[in-house]
């Protein structure tokens, strides 16, 4: 896992949810309207040279995706537009101060700073530029994550949860073994319920690119022939064996193009496993 520095895009970041609030003024009724994240942020277009639009939400998830170099929040993987879901990091949805309030004070700066209760969000006082932005629709309350059905967002759903990749050490405190396990102790049950730590499938990728780190496999480890023998080298040291196998081999025991495509978005890992091997 690695650390997200949110300022090295705050501008542009900031800069679309500025528009975005300048256009939500009404100034006959002098408030803001349909200014929140459902209603507003994910329908609402830019109008863009050449009378082309995007939606405020997709400009800035694209804006979100370049400054997390296009890595899942939680499980490294590479993403694109298309498979990316924007991740709040105090749930969109929280409707009680109380709530809110949990996630404030706690040692990560960035929701201190920048971030507000949508219901304490001053609606009648126009403002080119805000202080602190509303927590649906805050740029340093999002951050993007995979789509996985089955890990990172979906898992978390609304439970609370810390925002472990605002630790500028995090990289330090997530640890993964030659097993493929996460580890995390200052973080233990958020790995847990990210299901970084359980999820079977994660597990697997992580221990085949440990394989793939061996210095013997340069200067082409990710070629077909290094992939299979890393994947059986990983099926035969398991109960599981048929299963992999089965999951990564056609009959004739081909890698499977879509089952290395998703692999091969584990990337990360491989640099991982070489600086820590």
């Amino acid at each position: 896992m690695q650390y997200i520095d949110k300022s090295t895009h705050r501008i542009e970041g900031h800069q679309i949810i500025d528009s975005f609030l300048e256009s939500s003024w009404i100034a006959q009724n002098r408030e803001y309207s349909n200014f929140d994240y459902d209603n507003g942020l994910r329908i609402r277009k830019i109008i863009l040279p050449g009378n082309q639009d995007i939606s405020y939400y997709s400009s800035l998830k694209l804006v979100i995706l370049q400054n997390q170099n296009n890595y899942c929040c939680y499980c490294m993987k590479e993403i694109s537009d298309a498979d990316t879901t924007l991740e709040h990091i105090i749930p969109h949805k929280t409707k009680t101060q109380d709530k809110f309030n949990q996630y404030i004070g706690i040692g990560f700066d960035e929701l201190d700073r920048y971030v507000i209760f949508r219901v304490n969000f001053d609606r009648f006082t126009y403002r080119a530029t805000h202080p602190q932005y509303p927590h649906d629709i805050a740029y340093y309350n999002l951050v993007a994550s995979c789509k996985s059905n089955v890990h990172c967002n979906h898992e978390r759903g609304s439970k609370f949860l810390k925002p472990l990749f605002y630790d500028r050490n995090i990289q330090n405190k997530v640890s993964y073994d030659q097993e493929g396990r996460a580890f995390a102790e200052a973080y233990e049950n958020e790995l847990a319920i990210l299901k970084i730590s359980t999820n079977n499938n994660l597990i697997v990728y992580r221990r085949i690119w440990n394989e793939l780190a061996n210095v013997d496999l340069y200067p082409n480890p990710t070629s077909d022939d290094n992939i299979n023998a890393a994947i059986l080298k990983v099926a035969l040291s398991r109960n599981d064996t048929e299963l992999i196998l089965n999951n990564f081999w056609d009959q004739n025991r081909n890698l499977i193009p879509t089952k290395k495509d998703d692999l091969m978005k584990y990337k990360w890992f491989l640099t991982y496993f070489n600086l820590n091997m």
